[in-house]
């Protein structure tokens, strides 16, 4: 990539999270951290430079580090978004040569919750919570809708659906306009356990919602610092149901107090209360700066981390699972909601979810369930997992203790469930 007549620069969210750790590397001149709305003057000045002078916004610094330079933009002056210009997606639809029928869509950016597991409320190197106003918002979409003539929009927000006055407001915003655009959003169980909420969102064309449910276990959504309670989760389902919303729930499978019995309890939840469709995700280390990673945090669990050395993912342990015995809960609790008709795996149904039915709900999960019950493909799926195990078990085992004790310790420690 590195020539002698170009530079490289790199940014994006993920180098807000690790700039205070990295010197950066000799190929990359700059790395951008920040707003890049508000970078982009600085290095458009640098390149008709020719790349010998970089100032920093008006409220950012540079710092010069061992390999690369850290451009900083420093966060807006206001606590609203609005002064960012609209996103103009003809000029992809002119690229592609093609028109988009659904585009993205960011209105807020950071969060006012700080869930143990999550690193977004430290992205763009700002902490504080800002959105656009409901009136923005709503000029917007109603432009991509009458020139663009889009029909779906994603929004990318971590929480659409907060502050909850905004979102009421830009629904009465989208029926009094008759801005007729389907939506999906990622929203806060809590939020959605307001019937009146959900009603007005489904009238507003709202379409689809990604809710972060991560357990059935009341222990376990403490550990997460979730500020969210079991029965919220199943009153959101529930009014997302009654209304029309398809339902996307994801889960966190190994969490630091995972135990076999707090995953039967998640298993419970979802069968009492099934969602549409379904996420499952191991429990992560990989990024850094999350809260659970914090030192006193991993004292509390006993969360102790190695570098993979197959993958970006770290291998962990903590005082009830590791990270071997998380990849089998997933395998198991996936078998487990697919065979029993649950609810759908959002992995395999991917690619169609955006037209899915709730009529349609009972024969896509008869066509899973015949699917996964395949004798063959599940032995097949079983001679790939215990290869990864075994791999994951003696390599954990150079770090951590005996292989043994490693593939059992879950069964000789104390649960911190009390």
């Amino acid at each position: 990539m590195k020539r002698p007549h170009n530079r490289i620069v790199l940014g994006g969210a993920m180098v807000g999270a690790i700039h205070d750790r990295w010197e950066g590397m000799p190929e990359i001149d700059i790395v951008a951290i920040g707003y890049g709305e508000l970078l982009l003057e600085s290095l458009g000045e640098w390149l008709h430079s020719g790349f010998q002078v970089l100032r920093p916004p008006a409220t950012g610094r540079i710092v010069e580090k061992k390999w690369s330079r850290f451009l900083f933009s420093g966060v807006p002056l206001t606590k609203d978004l609005d002064f960012l210009q609209r996103p103009d997606w003809s000029l992809a639809s002119r690229i592609h040569q093609r028109p988009f029928q659904m585009i993205y869509y960011e209105s807020v950016r950071g969060c006012p919750y700080r869930c143990s597991f999550c690193n977004y409320p430290y992205l763009f190197d700002d902490k504080k919570f800002r959105y656009k106003s409901a009136e923005r918002m709503a000029a917007d979409w109603q432009h991509y809708v009458s020139t663009m003539g889009v029909e779906y929009i994603t929004c990318l927000d971590s929480l659409f659906t907060m502050p909850r006055q905004r979102l009421h407001a830009f629904c009465k915003i989208l029926i009094e306009r008759e801005i007729r655009v389907k939506w999906i959003c990622y929203a806060r169980a809590d939020d959605l356990a307001d019937e009146e909420t959900v009603a007005l969102m489904k009238a507003a064309g709202a379409h689809q919602v990604q809710i972060g449910i991560e357990s059935g276990d009341p222990q376990l959504l403490r550990n997460m610092n979730k500020q969210c309670s079991v029965e919220a989760n199943s009153r959101a389902i529930r009014n997302c149901r009654r209304h029309g919303l398809t339902t996307v729930v994801s889960l966190i499978v190994g969490f630091p107090g995972e135990t076999e019995q707090s995953l039967a309890r998640t298993y419970d939840f979802l069968q009492a209360n099934p969602p549409d469709f379904y996420f499952l995700a191991i429990f992560s280390t990989r990024i850094a700066g999350v809260p659970i990673l914090e030192p006193e945090m991993k004292r509390r669990f006993g969360l102790r981390v190695m570098d993979n050395l197959h993958s970006m993912a770290p291998y962990w342990r903590h005082d009830t699972m590791s990270c071997a015995e998380a990849g089998e809960h997933v395998r198991k609790l996936d078998q487990r909601l697919m065979l029993n008709r649950v609810a759908l795996n959002a992995v395999l149904f991917y690619a169609g979810m955006l037209s899915y039915q709730f009529e349609l709900r009972d024969p896509l999960l008869y066509f899973q369930q015949r699917v996964s019950s395949k004798p063959m493909l599940r032995k097949l799926f079983d001679l790939a997992n215990r290869w990864v195990d075994h791999r994951m078990t003696r390599d954990m085992s150079d770090v951590f203790d005996d292989p043994l004790e490693v593939a059992n310790h879950a069964e000789s420690r104390p649960s911190p469930l009390g």
